[in-house]
Protein backbone atom coordinates (compact mmCIF):
# COMPACT_ATOMS: atom_id res chain seq x y z
CA UNK A 1 0.00 0.00 0.00
CA UNK A 2 1.02 3.34 -0.87
CA UNK A 3 -0.14 6.10 1.56
CA UNK A 4 0.51 9.98 0.22
CA UNK A 5 0.51 12.33 2.98
CA UNK A 6 -1.34 15.66 2.85
CA UNK A 7 -0.25 18.93 3.03
CA UNK A 8 -1.61 22.01 4.25
CA UNK A 9 -3.28 24.67 1.38
CA UNK A 10 -0.77 27.27 1.56
CA UNK A 11 2.29 25.03 1.68
CA UNK A 12 1.07 23.52 -1.03
CA UNK A 13 0.31 26.46 -3.18
CA UNK A 14 4.04 28.03 -2.44
CA UNK A 15 5.60 24.61 -3.81
CA UNK A 16 3.69 23.77 -6.80
CA UNK A 17 2.46 27.07 -8.43
CA UNK A 18 2.27 25.57 -11.92
CA UNK A 19 -1.11 23.77 -10.88
CA UNK A 20 -4.08 25.90 -11.02
CA UNK A 21 -5.22 26.11 -7.66
CA UNK A 22 -8.12 27.29 -5.80
CA UNK A 23 -7.36 28.17 -2.23
CA UNK A 24 -8.96 30.77 -0.54
CA UNK A 25 -11.07 31.59 2.08
CA UNK A 26 -11.93 34.91 4.33
CA UNK A 27 -11.60 33.35 7.75
CA UNK A 28 -13.44 30.95 7.34
CA UNK A 29 -10.78 28.63 9.03
CA UNK A 30 -10.51 30.73 12.20
CA UNK A 31 -12.27 29.91 15.54
CA UNK A 32 -15.11 31.42 16.31
CA UNK A 33 -15.94 33.87 20.03
CA UNK A 34 -17.66 30.75 21.37
CA UNK A 35 -14.59 28.09 20.80
CA UNK A 36 -15.95 26.27 17.92
CA UNK A 37 -15.45 26.29 14.22
CA UNK A 38 -17.69 27.88 11.23
CA UNK A 39 -19.07 24.89 10.17
CA UNK A 40 -19.42 23.83 13.59
CA UNK A 41 -21.80 26.52 14.63
CA UNK A 42 -25.55 26.33 14.29
CA UNK A 43 -28.09 27.35 12.11
CA UNK A 44 -27.38 31.50 10.67
CA UNK A 45 -30.21 33.80 10.33
CA UNK A 46 -29.08 35.48 6.80
CA UNK A 47 -32.25 37.25 6.59
CA UNK A 48 -31.08 39.71 9.77
CA UNK A 49 -28.74 41.03 7.75
CA UNK A 50 -30.89 43.48 5.75
CA UNK A 51 -31.42 46.49 6.94
CA UNK A 52 -33.61 48.93 5.99
CA UNK A 53 -32.22 52.31 5.10
CA UNK A 54 -33.86 55.85 5.66
CA UNK A 55 -35.00 56.07 1.96
CA UNK A 56 -36.96 53.10 2.31
CA UNK A 57 -34.79 51.10 0.03
CA UNK A 58 -33.09 47.64 1.60
CA UNK A 59 -29.64 47.46 2.55
CA UNK A 60 -28.25 43.53 1.80
CA UNK A 61 -25.95 42.08 4.17
CA UNK A 62 -21.97 41.35 3.10
CA UNK A 63 -22.84 37.83 2.59
CA UNK A 64 -25.13 38.73 -0.37
CA UNK A 65 -22.48 40.79 -1.09
CA UNK A 66 -19.70 38.62 -1.63
CA UNK A 67 -21.98 36.18 -3.54
CA UNK A 68 -22.44 38.45 -5.94
CA UNK A 69 -18.64 39.13 -6.33
CA UNK A 70 -18.27 35.32 -6.53
CA UNK A 71 -20.73 34.83 -9.80
CA UNK A 72 -19.26 38.20 -11.40
CA UNK A 73 -15.80 36.43 -11.24
CA UNK A 74 -16.51 33.13 -12.48
CA UNK A 75 -18.62 35.36 -15.91
CA UNK A 76 -15.11 37.46 -15.76
CA UNK A 77 -13.13 33.85 -16.09
CA UNK A 78 -15.26 32.43 -18.84
CA UNK A 79 -12.72 32.99 -22.22
CA UNK A 80 -13.69 33.66 -25.65
CA UNK A 81 -11.75 33.28 -28.82
CA UNK A 82 -10.23 29.60 -28.04
CA UNK A 83 -11.30 26.54 -29.31
CA UNK A 84 -13.49 24.24 -27.39
CA UNK A 85 -15.00 20.86 -28.37
CA UNK A 86 -18.36 19.96 -28.22
CA UNK A 87 -18.41 16.52 -26.95
CA UNK A 88 -17.30 15.37 -24.16
CA UNK A 89 -16.95 12.33 -22.03
CA UNK A 90 -16.42 12.65 -18.41
CA UNK A 91 -16.32 10.20 -15.53
CA UNK A 92 -17.00 11.85 -12.21
CA UNK A 93 -15.62 9.86 -9.32
CA UNK A 94 -16.99 10.58 -5.86
CA UNK A 95 -15.17 9.21 -2.34
CA UNK A 96 -17.05 6.79 -0.08
CA UNK A 97 -14.44 6.46 2.04
CA UNK A 98 -14.55 6.67 6.04
CA UNK A 99 -13.23 10.81 5.50
CA UNK A 100 -16.29 11.37 4.21
CA UNK A 101 -18.85 11.07 7.10
CA UNK A 102 -17.00 13.97 9.18
CA UNK A 103 -19.47 16.41 9.17
CA UNK A 104 -17.11 19.92 8.44
CA UNK A 105 -19.90 19.84 5.47
CA UNK A 106 -23.34 19.83 7.05
CA UNK A 107 -24.85 17.36 7.85
CA UNK A 108 -21.96 15.13 6.14
CA UNK A 109 -19.30 15.29 3.43
CA UNK A 110 -21.05 12.97 1.33
CA UNK A 111 -24.45 14.40 2.01
CA UNK A 112 -23.64 17.79 0.59
CA UNK A 113 -21.36 16.52 -2.00
CA UNK A 114 -23.87 13.90 -3.03
CA UNK A 115 -27.09 17.22 -3.31
CA UNK A 116 -24.24 19.47 -5.35
CA UNK A 117 -23.76 16.75 -8.09
CA UNK A 118 -27.79 16.49 -7.89
CA UNK A 119 -27.36 20.08 -9.33
CA UNK A 120 -24.21 19.62 -11.20
CA UNK A 121 -25.54 17.09 -13.68
CA UNK A 122 -28.63 18.88 -15.21
CA UNK A 123 -26.43 22.18 -15.28
CA UNK A 124 -23.43 19.65 -16.85
CA UNK A 125 -26.36 18.32 -19.70
CA UNK A 126 -28.01 21.67 -20.16
CA UNK A 127 -24.55 23.62 -21.10
CA UNK A 128 -23.35 20.44 -22.78
CA UNK A 129 -26.30 18.94 -24.41
CA UNK A 130 -24.39 16.22 -26.83
CA UNK A 131 -22.12 14.61 -24.34
CA UNK A 132 -22.01 11.73 -21.94
CA UNK A 133 -21.59 11.54 -18.28
CA UNK A 134 -20.53 8.46 -15.72
CA UNK A 135 -20.21 7.86 -12.36
CA UNK A 136 -17.26 5.96 -10.14
CA UNK A 137 -17.28 5.54 -6.31
CA UNK A 138 -14.35 4.26 -4.60
CA UNK A 139 -14.28 2.81 -1.12
CA UNK A 140 -12.45 -0.42 0.56
CA UNK A 141 -9.56 0.42 -1.75
CA UNK A 142 -11.71 -0.40 -4.71
CA UNK A 143 -12.98 1.16 -7.78
CA UNK A 144 -17.18 0.82 -8.36
CA UNK A 145 -18.67 1.60 -11.46
CA UNK A 146 -22.24 3.07 -11.12
CA UNK A 147 -23.18 3.74 -14.35
CA UNK A 148 -21.42 3.89 -17.78
CA UNK A 149 -21.34 6.60 -19.74
CA UNK A 150 -24.53 7.86 -21.34
CA UNK A 151 -26.28 10.74 -22.66
CA UNK A 152 -29.21 11.62 -20.68
CA UNK A 153 -29.67 13.16 -17.08
CA UNK A 154 -32.61 10.89 -15.83
CA UNK A 155 -29.92 7.44 -15.08
CA UNK A 156 -27.39 9.71 -13.26
CA UNK A 157 -30.39 11.89 -10.96
CA UNK A 158 -31.32 8.32 -10.37
CA UNK A 159 -28.43 6.91 -8.84
CA UNK A 160 -27.55 10.31 -7.12
CA UNK A 161 -30.93 9.65 -5.08
CA UNK A 162 -30.60 6.39 -4.76
CA UNK A 163 -26.87 6.91 -2.83
CA UNK A 164 -27.76 9.88 -0.83
CA UNK A 165 -31.02 7.66 0.65
CA UNK A 166 -28.95 4.40 1.12
CA UNK A 167 -26.04 5.89 2.74
CA UNK A 168 -26.58 3.95 5.56
CA UNK A 169 -27.15 0.48 4.07
CA UNK A 170 -26.11 -0.18 0.46
CA UNK A 171 -23.84 3.04 0.27
CA UNK A 172 -22.17 3.05 3.58
CA UNK A 173 -18.66 5.26 3.14
CA UNK A 174 -15.89 2.96 4.61
CA UNK A 175 -12.53 1.53 3.84
CA UNK A 176 -9.70 4.08 2.27
CA UNK A 177 -9.42 5.66 -1.45
CA UNK A 178 -8.04 3.92 -4.29
CA UNK A 179 -6.85 6.43 -6.80
CA UNK A 180 -4.84 4.19 -8.94
CA UNK A 181 -7.89 1.25 -9.29
CA UNK A 182 -10.14 4.34 -10.05
CA UNK A 183 -8.42 5.58 -12.81
CA UNK A 184 -7.74 2.52 -14.36
CA UNK A 185 -11.29 1.92 -14.49
CA UNK A 186 -11.98 5.25 -15.86
CA UNK A 187 -9.08 4.74 -18.32
CA UNK A 188 -10.60 1.13 -19.82
CA UNK A 189 -13.94 3.15 -20.45
CA UNK A 190 -12.42 6.23 -22.05
CA UNK A 191 -9.94 4.65 -23.82
CA UNK A 192 -12.77 3.13 -26.08
CA UNK A 193 -14.38 6.33 -27.04
CA UNK A 194 -13.73 8.08 -30.36
CA UNK A 195 -10.92 10.39 -30.34
CA UNK A 196 -12.72 13.38 -31.44
CA UNK A 197 -14.46 13.73 -28.04
CA UNK A 198 -12.37 15.08 -25.08
CA UNK A 199 -11.98 12.13 -22.44
CA UNK A 200 -12.38 13.80 -18.72
CA UNK A 201 -12.51 12.44 -14.84
CA UNK A 202 -13.41 14.62 -12.29
CA UNK A 203 -12.64 13.44 -8.86
CA UNK A 204 -14.13 14.76 -5.90
CA UNK A 205 -11.85 13.43 -2.64
CA UNK A 206 -12.04 13.97 1.39
CA UNK A 207 -9.07 11.47 2.06
CA UNK A 208 -6.01 12.64 2.19
CA UNK A 209 -4.32 9.16 1.42
CA UNK A 210 -4.66 6.77 -1.12
CA UNK A 211 -3.90 2.85 -0.79
CA UNK A 212 -2.82 1.61 -3.97
CA UNK A 213 -1.16 -1.69 -4.74
CA UNK A 214 1.37 -0.27 -7.28
CA UNK A 215 3.22 2.89 -8.29
CA UNK A 216 0.57 5.84 -8.66
CA UNK A 217 2.65 7.89 -10.51
CA UNK A 218 3.24 5.75 -13.58
CA UNK A 219 -0.69 4.99 -13.63
CA UNK A 220 -1.01 8.98 -13.86
CA UNK A 221 2.03 8.92 -17.00
CA UNK A 222 -0.29 5.88 -18.31
CA UNK A 223 -3.71 8.39 -18.06
CA UNK A 224 -1.49 11.60 -19.51
CA UNK A 225 -0.58 9.16 -22.39
CA UNK A 226 -4.04 8.24 -23.01
CA UNK A 227 -4.92 12.71 -23.30
CA UNK A 228 -7.21 12.22 -20.35
CA UNK A 229 -7.50 15.32 -18.41
CA UNK A 230 -8.22 14.36 -14.74
CA UNK A 231 -9.47 17.72 -12.32
CA UNK A 232 -10.09 16.68 -8.29
CA UNK A 233 -11.86 18.86 -5.92
CA UNK A 234 -10.38 18.58 -1.98
CA UNK A 235 -12.59 18.72 0.86
CA UNK A 236 -9.97 18.58 3.72
CA UNK A 237 -6.51 19.64 2.23
CA UNK A 238 -4.01 19.28 -0.49
CA UNK A 239 -2.16 16.63 -1.35
CA UNK A 240 0.83 15.94 -3.36
CA UNK A 241 -0.67 13.43 -5.71
CA UNK A 242 -3.45 15.02 -6.54
CA UNK A 243 -2.05 17.99 -7.49
CA UNK A 244 0.74 15.90 -9.69
CA UNK A 245 -2.12 14.14 -11.32
CA UNK A 246 -3.72 17.55 -12.20
CA UNK A 247 -1.10 18.85 -13.52
CA UNK A 248 0.42 15.64 -15.33
CA UNK A 249 -3.04 15.74 -17.43
CA UNK A 250 -3.57 19.57 -17.80
CA UNK A 251 -6.73 19.37 -14.99
CA UNK A 252 -7.22 22.07 -12.93
CA UNK A 253 -6.75 21.71 -8.94
CA UNK A 254 -8.50 23.11 -6.22
CA UNK A 255 -9.46 22.79 -2.19
CA UNK A 256 -13.12 23.31 -1.29
CA UNK A 257 -13.64 25.87 1.71
CA UNK A 258 -17.63 25.72 2.42
CA UNK A 259 -20.74 24.50 0.46
CA UNK A 260 -20.87 27.13 -1.66
CA UNK A 261 -17.55 27.20 -2.82
CA UNK A 262 -17.83 23.22 -3.50
CA UNK A 263 -21.16 24.44 -5.86
CA UNK A 264 -18.67 27.14 -7.74
CA UNK A 265 -15.93 24.73 -8.46
CA UNK A 266 -18.75 21.84 -9.84
CA UNK A 267 -20.26 24.14 -12.08
CA UNK A 268 -16.33 25.78 -13.36
CA UNK A 269 -16.62 21.78 -15.30
CA UNK A 270 -19.87 22.70 -17.29
CA UNK A 271 -17.50 24.54 -19.31
CA UNK A 272 -15.88 22.81 -21.37
CA UNK A 273 -11.96 22.52 -21.57
CA UNK A 274 -10.24 24.52 -24.34
CA UNK A 275 -9.28 22.19 -26.99
CA UNK A 276 -6.16 20.18 -26.71
CA UNK A 277 -2.97 20.86 -29.43
CA UNK A 278 -2.84 16.77 -30.39
CA UNK A 279 -6.89 16.50 -30.47
CA UNK A 280 -8.44 16.14 -34.50
CA UNK A 281 -11.66 17.67 -35.52
CA UNK A 282 -13.95 15.24 -37.05
CA UNK A 283 -17.09 15.02 -38.74
CA UNK A 284 -19.53 12.93 -37.21
CA UNK A 285 -22.76 11.32 -38.69
CA UNK A 286 -25.68 12.36 -36.83
CA UNK A 287 -29.61 11.95 -36.66
CA UNK A 288 -32.11 14.52 -36.49
CA UNK A 289 -35.57 12.31 -35.61
CA UNK A 290 -38.70 14.28 -35.38
CA UNK A 291 -42.01 13.10 -32.66
CA UNK A 292 -43.79 11.18 -34.01
CA UNK A 293 -47.43 10.73 -32.33
CA UNK A 294 -49.29 8.17 -33.88
CA UNK A 295 -49.08 4.21 -34.38
CA UNK A 296 -49.42 1.25 -32.17
CA UNK A 297 -48.15 1.18 -28.18
CA UNK A 298 -44.75 -0.04 -28.60
CA UNK A 299 -41.76 0.01 -25.74
CA UNK A 300 -39.05 2.12 -27.03
CA UNK A 301 -35.31 0.90 -26.57
CA UNK A 302 -33.95 3.19 -23.86
CA UNK A 303 -36.67 0.98 -21.75
CA UNK A 304 -35.42 -2.78 -22.76
CA UNK A 305 -33.28 -3.02 -19.92
CA UNK A 306 -35.50 -1.96 -17.62
CA UNK A 307 -37.91 -5.20 -16.28
CA UNK A 308 -39.60 -3.35 -13.61
CA UNK A 309 -43.25 -1.91 -14.27
CA UNK A 310 -42.62 -2.83 -17.77
CA UNK A 311 -46.07 -2.39 -18.73
CA UNK A 312 -46.30 1.33 -17.87
CA UNK A 313 -43.30 1.66 -20.88
CA UNK A 314 -45.63 1.19 -23.80
CA UNK A 315 -46.08 4.19 -25.67
CA UNK A 316 -47.87 5.46 -28.67
CA UNK A 317 -45.27 8.67 -29.90
CA UNK A 318 -41.42 8.71 -29.45
CA UNK A 319 -38.54 9.73 -31.75
CA UNK A 320 -37.70 6.96 -34.45
CA UNK A 321 -33.96 6.38 -35.70
CA UNK A 322 -33.62 7.35 -39.27
CA UNK A 323 -31.35 4.78 -40.01
CA UNK A 324 -32.91 1.61 -38.27
CA UNK A 325 -36.37 2.16 -36.89
CA UNK A 326 -35.84 2.07 -33.36
CA UNK A 327 -37.83 4.05 -30.84
CA UNK A 328 -36.50 6.21 -27.98
CA UNK A 329 -38.44 8.62 -25.60
CA UNK A 330 -36.33 11.43 -25.05
CA UNK A 331 -33.09 13.38 -27.01
CA UNK A 332 -30.15 13.17 -27.28
CA UNK A 333 -29.29 9.62 -27.26
CA UNK A 334 -26.86 7.39 -29.20
CA UNK A 335 -29.21 4.43 -30.91
CA UNK A 336 -28.27 1.33 -29.01
CA UNK A 337 -29.41 -1.00 -32.41
CA UNK A 338 -27.12 0.99 -35.20
CA UNK A 339 -24.88 3.39 -33.06
CA UNK A 340 -26.04 6.43 -34.40
CA UNK A 341 -26.15 9.54 -32.49
CA UNK A 342 -29.72 11.30 -32.28
CA UNK A 343 -30.15 14.81 -31.52
CA UNK A 344 -32.35 17.86 -31.64
CA UNK A 345 -31.06 21.25 -33.40
CA UNK A 346 -32.14 23.40 -30.08
CA UNK A 347 -28.96 20.70 -28.72
CA UNK A 348 -26.63 22.00 -31.21
CA UNK A 349 -27.50 25.15 -30.99
CA UNK A 350 -26.16 25.18 -27.14
CA UNK A 351 -23.40 23.63 -27.76
CA UNK A 352 -22.31 26.59 -29.98
CA UNK A 353 -22.53 29.09 -27.25
CA UNK A 354 -19.02 28.00 -25.55
CA UNK A 355 -17.33 28.40 -28.90
CA UNK A 356 -18.73 32.27 -29.61
CA UNK A 357 -19.89 33.31 -25.93
CA UNK A 358 -21.40 36.41 -25.59
CA UNK A 359 -19.01 39.65 -25.32
CA UNK A 360 -18.80 40.81 -21.29
CA UNK A 361 -20.81 43.64 -20.35
CA UNK A 362 -19.11 46.69 -19.10
CA UNK A 363 -19.68 48.09 -15.28
CA UNK A 364 -21.26 51.41 -15.59
CA UNK A 365 -22.22 53.64 -12.45
CA UNK A 366 -25.87 55.00 -13.52
CA UNK A 367 -26.85 58.61 -11.77
CA UNK A 368 -30.36 59.01 -9.96
CA UNK A 369 -31.15 61.65 -12.32
CA UNK A 370 -30.84 59.56 -15.46
CA UNK A 371 -34.18 57.43 -14.33
CA UNK A 372 -32.95 54.83 -16.48
CA UNK A 373 -34.66 51.11 -16.38
CA UNK A 374 -33.39 47.33 -16.86
CA UNK A 375 -33.30 46.31 -20.68
CA UNK A 376 -34.49 42.56 -19.31
CA UNK A 377 -36.53 42.95 -16.68
CA UNK A 378 -37.69 46.90 -17.11
CA UNK A 379 -36.72 47.48 -12.93
CA UNK A 380 -35.63 50.80 -11.95
CA UNK A 381 -31.99 50.79 -12.21
CA UNK A 382 -31.27 53.34 -9.58
CA UNK A 383 -33.99 51.60 -6.70
CA UNK A 384 -31.85 47.93 -7.40
CA UNK A 385 -28.26 49.30 -7.25
CA UNK A 386 -26.52 51.93 -8.87
CA UNK A 387 -24.19 50.19 -10.33
CA UNK A 388 -25.17 48.67 -13.74
CA UNK A 389 -23.97 46.26 -17.01
CA UNK A 390 -23.66 47.56 -20.28
CA UNK A 391 -23.69 45.86 -23.65
CA UNK A 392 -20.59 46.83 -25.74
CA UNK A 393 -22.68 46.26 -29.16
CA UNK A 394 -26.06 47.52 -28.80
CA UNK A 395 -25.16 49.98 -25.22
CA UNK A 396 -27.73 49.00 -23.54
CA UNK A 397 -28.02 48.86 -19.71
CA UNK A 398 -28.91 45.51 -17.87
CA UNK A 399 -29.49 45.11 -13.55
CA UNK A 400 -27.04 42.61 -11.84
CA UNK A 401 -29.46 39.71 -11.67
CA UNK A 402 -29.87 40.02 -15.77
CA UNK A 403 -26.37 40.32 -16.76
CA UNK A 404 -26.17 37.01 -14.87
CA UNK A 405 -28.95 35.42 -16.67
CA UNK A 406 -27.98 36.68 -19.74
CA UNK A 407 -24.66 34.82 -19.71
CA UNK A 408 -25.47 31.73 -17.86
CA UNK A 409 -28.90 30.50 -19.73
CA UNK A 410 -29.69 33.11 -22.21
CA UNK A 411 -26.35 33.65 -23.98
CA UNK A 412 -28.14 36.29 -26.62
CA UNK A 413 -28.20 40.02 -25.14
CA UNK A 414 -31.70 41.16 -25.65
CA UNK A 415 -30.62 44.38 -26.56
CA UNK A 416 -28.84 42.96 -29.59
CA UNK A 417 -31.85 40.91 -30.84
CA UNK A 418 -34.14 43.95 -30.53
CA UNK A 419 -31.66 46.35 -32.31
Amino acid sequence: CVCVCAVPPTMAASSSAAVPMVVAADGDDEDTAGGTHTWESGVEHTWEAVEERADGSLDVGQHVLQEKRRKRRRLQEQLGGVRRGMMRNMYVVVDFSNSMIDNDLRPSRIECVLRNLETFVPEFFEQNPISHLGLLITRDARAEKLSELSGGSREQLTNLTRMRKNLSEEFLPRGEVSLQNVLLAAKRSLTQQPNHASREVLLVLGSVSTCDAGNIFETIDEIAACSIRCSVICLSAAVHVHQQLCKRTNGTFAVAMDETHLSELLKKHTIPPVWADDSKAALIKMGFPQMQRSGPPSMCACHLASSADAASKFTVGGYFCPACGSKYCDLPIECKTCGLLLVSSPHLARSFHHLFPLDKFEEVVVPQSDGKTCTGCLCDLVDTEATAYQCPRCRQLFCYECDVLVHDTVHVCPGCQQA
